[in-house]
């Protein structure tokens, strides 16, 4: 079997094998979830998002741009 070219995913082990290394390594056991965003004005459902349940335990408000309404108006997380 052909070693597999010198990347950033791959380094030398101790044993001078090659190691592979993930990059999402942690990434699965983060507390994210998924946050829809609606419009205000249309009450529209128009975009999604993560954020941290652990530090962001209120709902998000963001300034978006609605494409229905033309124009940024604010959007906020529904369930």
């Amino acid at each position: 079997m052909p070693a597999p070219s010198s990347g950033p995913l791959w380094s030398a082990g101790a044993t001078g094998g090659l190691i592979h290394s993930k990059r999402t390594e942690g990434f699965d056991t983060m507390p994210r979830d998924l946050a829809i965003l609606a419009c205000t004005e249309c009450k529209r459902r128009n975009y999604t998002t993560t954020r941290n349940k652990r530090t962001m335990t209120e709902r998000i408000e963001k300034v978006k741009y609605c494409p229905f309404d033309r124009k940024r108006t604010v959007h906020k997380e529904v369930k």
